[in-house]
């Protein structure tokens, strides 16, 4: 499994719908084996980040496309922090949304300020958890074949996501959260975790999993550790395949916990590493079918998330840069997702 190795090719169409680049994947996929396109700090959209922004559609537009894993920073809204005048009426921060998770790219204040600038008249927006987490299930239930990862870089406590998450539940009248509570991904006498198929997910209108990153080896009700079942690369890093094949900081195996043991689910950062906001002619060439293909080769060469196919794909502005590289003809990094779901899905080997 660790020598390279990729897809037999054999007339394998991928046929682009009007509204998305991603292909339907079918009910027999297990969720460990599906692959898929997801944005880094898709939060960090041109709406609410003015200065500095990673894509220029929200997460509506990104889901729409074909997205389907989004990274989101959460922090907390502190009124008396944020607005020191606001005994006086004056509010240059203000919450877009209910809820007192908000969104973010470093803790909200004069830092966010130079990212995201003026986005109101004269004020600064922050779109709340519960407005985007809102975004997303609507997504769903107008879609329901289609599961959503979402990986929280939360900088708040997890039982307030975990509050906010059933109360937006609760709002939209849907129980649509995948929990650790719906399915044990241990099972006796099994080494590696097991997952559901995405008919499963389906059947059970369980199509979105929320992932957690701290505290680590903790589940909640509602939302999954994403160390204990993931496998994540570095990030910052665009070209190097060595250093993009080794695993993060909070991803290894610190010998204290379950982590490194079993997991079949794996995260593929490609993304650079200073908050700019990239033209579209460079990072286009990010998400090319054929770099993308020699990465996830190099990757699996070296053992990356022991030798499978990393699961999710994570960059800036794909979105954009798909439809640059659409209008001229140049294949993407959703053909190339589309056709790993394909030869999964029709038992085409892979060499």
């Amino acid at each position: 499994m660790k020598r390279f190795f990729w897809l037999y090719l054999c007339a394998i169409v991928c046929g682009l719908s009007a509204t998305s680049y991603f292909d339907y994947v079918p009910d027999q996929v297990n969720f460990a084996d599906y692959h898929y396109v997801g944005s880094h700090n898709a939060h960090v959209y041109q709406r609410f980040f003015k200065t500095v922004f990673q894509h220029q559609y929200d997460i509506k537009t990104q889901l729409e496309s074909g997205i389907r894993g989004l990274m989101l920073d959460d922090y907390l809204w502190n009124e008396s922090a944020l607005n020191p005048l606001g005994f006086f009426g004056v509010r240059p921060n203000v919450r877009y949304g209910n809820g007192y998770i908000v969104m973010s790219h470093g803790e909200p204040g004069f830092i966010a300020f130079t990212q995201k600038g003026f986005t109101g008249c004269c004020k600064v927006e922050y779109q709340t958890y519960k407005y985007e987490l809102r975004t997303i299930i609507d997504f769903l239930q107008a879609n329901p074949t289609e599961v959503v990862i979402v990986c929280l870089e939360q900088h708040v406590p997890i039982n307030m996501v975990v509050q906010e998450t059933q109360e937006v539940m609760q709002e939209v009248g849907v129980d649509i959260v995948f929990t650790p509570q719906d399915w044990n991904p241990v099972q006796p006498g099994v080494t590696d975790h097991v997952w559901p198929t995405l008919g499963w997910m389906r059947a059970h209108n369980k199509r979105l999993i929320i992932f957690h990153s701290n505290p680590r080896q903790f589940n909640t009700t509602l939302t999954w550790d994403t160390w204990r079942y993931n496998t994540e690369n570095r990030y910052g890093i665009l070209d190097d395949t060595q250093q993009l094949s080794q695993e993060r900081g909070e991803s290894r195996d610190d010998g204290k916990t379950v982590i490194g043991q079993g997991r079949t689910l794996s995260i593929f950062n490609h993304i650079a590493s200073l908050a700019i906001t990239r033209m579209v002619s460079d990072v286009r060439n990010d998400h090319l079918y054929t770099k993308v293909k020699y990465l996830y080769g190099a990757a699996i060469q070296n053992g990356f998330a022991h030798g499978r196919i990393p699961n999710g794909y994570y960059g800036d502005r794909i979105i954009e840069s798909v439809q640059s590289l659409q209008k001229d003809g140049i294949k993407t990094v959703f053909d190339l997702v589309n056709e790993i779901n394909y030869a999964i899905a029709h038992d085409i080997p892979l060499i």
